[in-house]
This record gives structure tokens, sequence and C-alpha cells, in this order.
């Protein structure tokens, strides 16, 4: 029962890492990369959750790639 009332939230972050990867560019660009690094520093002052950049996992993920 807890599986599908997650199940909404898991498929929502599938469909905004689709946008990202679609729209790299956009995401990417430095303002958006800036305004995301003061959020995820309020997000891990305040709860301690430490948050990657999207960016910075879709190049991590694209030089994997590139090596294999």
């Amino acid at each position: 029962m807890r599986a599908l009332i997650l199940l909404p939230f898991l498929l929502q972050g599938c469909a905004v890492a689709d946008m990202v990867i679609e729209n790299t560019n956009l995401y990417c660009s430095p303002a958006y990369k800036m305004a995301r690094s003061a959020t995820r520093s309020v997000v891990a002052l305040t709860a301690g959750i430490s948050v990657p950049d999207a960016c910075d996992v879709l190049e991590q993920e694209d030089a994997v790639e590139e090596e294999s």
C-alpha cells in the first residue's frame, strides 16, 4: 500500500529528470545553476540533506557513457 502512495512522486521525479535532459542548455545555464545552488544550500542548512546538482550528475553520466 505504501508503494502505491509513493508511486506518483517517483514517476513525477522521472518526468522532471527527462525535462532537464531534454533542455540541458536552459537548465544548466549559469543563472539556473546559481539559483539551484542557493536552494541546495538552504536545504542542506535547514534539513541536513545533501542534494546533488542535476547538471553535475548529467555531466558525470555523460563522462561514464563516453568511457564505455
